[in-house]
């Protein structure tokens, strides 16, 4: 079980000591704190980042990836950088979908899925800080609120989960395409019903 609340500390103090807003300007914070390239990446790796906590981090992106996705996986690569317990080499794979995916770099499968989820969750919170959601919510719509993936510059997907993370029980969302096909959906926690399943279609004429 990972331990959220020390991740969610580092997160407020890199906020306080960068001066990150939304949307955050994680480019300028990544050139500050490690050389970043993109290149090819084999066994469909999101990114690679070495040598953290030493004197010559780098970090690779595959450069074939979407930008909303590249823009998360180098939130997710700065996390394993400031997080003060990480250090080494780490292939990440951001596959939100899952907190599991891609082989452990470091021994033990179960401390490398506990740091991925870490790293995960300290991206999460640099790019859609939850007391900012949290006031957004509270002054729009969930519909709204779905909507904040253009402004923050994150997939809708990582939208949809930190406001399944912040709503009170009771909610079930989803966000269509033209077709009503699901792009995605979420759930409040202590809520009983299922979320559509992404990639199916909502009959909103029966619902």
């Amino acid at each position: 079980m990972v331990d959220r609340d020390p991740v969610l500390k580092c997160a407020a103090r890199v906020h306080t000591r960068y001066g990150l807003s939304v949307p955050a300007d994680i480019q300028s914070l990544a050139r500050r704190l490690t050389h970043v390239v993109e290149d090819d990446l084999p066994e469909n790796a999101d990114a690679i980042t070495l040598d953290i906590k030493g004197s010559r981090t780098t970090t690779i992106l595959d450069r074939n990836r979407p930008p909303l996705r590249k823009r998360f996986t180098l939130a997710h690569e700065l996390g394993h950088i400031l997080i003060p317990w990480h250090a080494g080499i780490f292939v990440s794979h951001t596959d939100l979908s899952s907190s599991e995916g891609g082989q452990p770099a470091v021994s033990g499968k179960s401390l490398y899925l506990d740091m991925e989820t870490e790293a995960n969750c300290l991206a999460a919170e640099l790019l859609v800080p939850r007391a900012w959601l949290e006031q957004m919510a509270k002054n729009n719509s969930v519909q709204d609120c779905l909507g904040l993936w253009r402004k923050t510059l994150v997939s809708p997907v990582v939208i949809a989960i930190r406001l399944a993370e912040i709503l009170p029980p009771g909610f079930v969302f989803a966000q269509t395409d033209q077709h009503h096909r699901v792009l995605c959906s979420g759930r409040s926690r202590g809520t009983a019903a299922e979320a559509p399943v992404r990639s199916s279609s909502l009959d909103l004429a029966s619902s």
